[in-house]
């Protein structure tokens, strides 16, 4: 029998509160500046072992930068702290842009799996697993684990088939993990994986990014000029999942529509 506990301490959100104790321990440590710190973090990060020296940190401009800027150190019990785009970018050094977006810096996250049961000794493997999942593998892998049956139907009611996969096989290098390609959209940013490629635009307007992963982790060389035709082959697979995954229409998409279409007559 599977028991299973989700204790969620405190939301990654802000505002960020914490005792007076802690927030002595980092104050004045963000006072270099976010570019200083995130080329120090980087280091940190590429001699430990924890990223490539090859991922390089985005460089920011000078000017254009938007929103009220804090800085993130944590805030009292009656604190409201936004830390901003610039600090945003620190936390998610060395990827591109950070939550909200799907650049990587909005959706790389890793997963630290403890299972000793089934994981067993890894010595003479990589503690490493560099397959790109999602969260949506996580109901997908509760309910393996848990031999459980994801219901086709409540009280008469369909409900819409489950979309990821189990983690096991990766977990216990036991079976296969098949390859799909992965799908996001946040409020107008949007994004398609398939294999090592990777179609990403930055809210409604923007144009499609095109991206080689196994040799650009950081998204810094946009490639879709070069490639248009693989970008309308993805754009058109990102669509097709859209409208199967709901996401369009939007809301009073339609009518919008045809309000335009109306006004163009």
């Amino acid at each position: 029998m599977l028991s299973m506990l989700v204790s969620t301490h405190a939301a990654p959100h802000f505002p960020c509160m914490a005792p007076e104790a802690t927030i002595a321990k980092f104050r004045g440590k963000y006072k270099k500046g976010w570019d200083e710190l995130s080329l120090a973090r980087h280091q940190r990060q590429v001699e430990s072992g924890l990223i490539r020296a090859s991922w390089k940190p985005q460089a920011r401009p000078e000017s254009g930068i938007k929103g009220r800027c804090n800085g993130n150190d944590p805030g009292g019990p009656d604190s409201n702290v936004f830390i901003g785009q610039c600090w945003a970018h620190l936390n998610n050094t060395p990827f591109r842009l950070y939550k909200h977006y799907n650049h990587e810096g909005g959706i790389a996250s890793p997963l630290i799996a403890h299972w000793p049961a089934a994981l067993g000794d890894r010595s003479d493997k990589s503690p490493w697993i560099d397959t790109p999942t999602h969260l949506i593998d996580l109901m997908a892998t509760c309910i393996d684990v848990g031999a459980a049956q994801y219901p086709s139907e409540f009280k008469g009611n369909k409900i819409t088939p489950l979309h990821g996969q189990s983690l096991t096989p990766l977990l216990n290098g036991k079976g296969a993990f098949p390859l799909r390609s992965l799908y996001w959209e946040h409020e107008g940013n949007a994004a398609v994986r398939a294999g090592d490629q990777k179609l990403v635009r930055k809210g409604l307007q923007e144009d499609w990014e095109l991206y080689d992963l196994k040799s650009d982790r950081t998204e810094q060389f946009n490639l879709a000029k070069e490639n248009p035709t693989r970008v309308a082959q993805l754009q058109s697979q990102w669509n097709s999942w859209a409208k199967a995954a709901n996401v369009h229409p939007k809301p009073g998409e339609e009518t919008r529509k045809g309000n335009r279409a109306q006004n163009d007559k």
